[in-house]
């Protein structure tokens, strides 16, 4: 908690997440947890998944002088000077509309493309909720597949390319197989320029 709330700017941004929190269910997801169970004090933006029984209200006036547009997964994208902040319904994330599995944050790591991306922070009960997937890749630093369905094949190419450059993990023989498989077609300079 004390990591995630030094990410997070002071003011209208921890106010939200306060007010969040109030209402719903939040998982922290994604790089920012890989990056900080690895040591590696830098990320590129805050995946924030949250889980509501009810509408969810937030203040108005919060949310002024914060960009606000969706995000290419139908989740919704808060750009503020410093940092990206996007945000997905649980029910509404991509695997889980695929396989039509019950909203939890256990089945959401079931669907995630990557295996370092099977954990999430339970913002409010504070505490990891982690798969064997993860486990493997945190002992072994191998990149494997976990969910292969994925709309962005592309993007998944270049994202293992990254990773295993920019972090020395070695790509596993599953997730080889399936980048082996895809028809990348010519868009992959411009998926790798357009994301790094």
């Amino acid at each position: 908690v004390v990591y995630i709330d030094a990410v997070l700017p002071a003011g209208k941004v921890r106010k939200l997440l306060d007010i969040l929190v109030e209402q719903c269910d939040v998982y922290v997801f994604g790089g920012v947890i890989r990056n900080f169970l690895l040591g590696y004090p830098f990320h590129r933006d805050i995946d924030l998944v949250v889980y509501a029984k009810e509408k969810i209200t937030l203040p108005i006036e919060l949310l002024h002088g914060i960009n606000i547009s969706r995000n290419k997964f139908g989740g919704v994208k808060l750009s503020l000077p410093h940092i990206t902040i996007d945000v997905w319904g649980l029910e509404s994330t991509w695997g889980l509309l695929q396989t039509k599995g019950k909203a939890t944050p256990y089945s959401l790591i079931r669907t995630v493309f990557f295996n370092f991306s099977a954990i999430v922070f339970d913002y409010k009960h504070q505490h990891f909720i982690y798969s064997d997937d993860f486990l493997r890749f945190y002992d072994s630093k191998t990149i494997e597949l976990v969910y292969g369905r994925n709309p962005y094949p592309t993007a998944c190419v270049v994202n293992t390319c990254y990773y295993a450059q920019e972090y020395n993990f070695s790509i596993g023989k599953k997730l080889s197989t399936w980048i082996s498989r895809q028809a990348l077609g010519d868009d992959v300079e411009t998926q790798q320029v357009r994301r790094y």
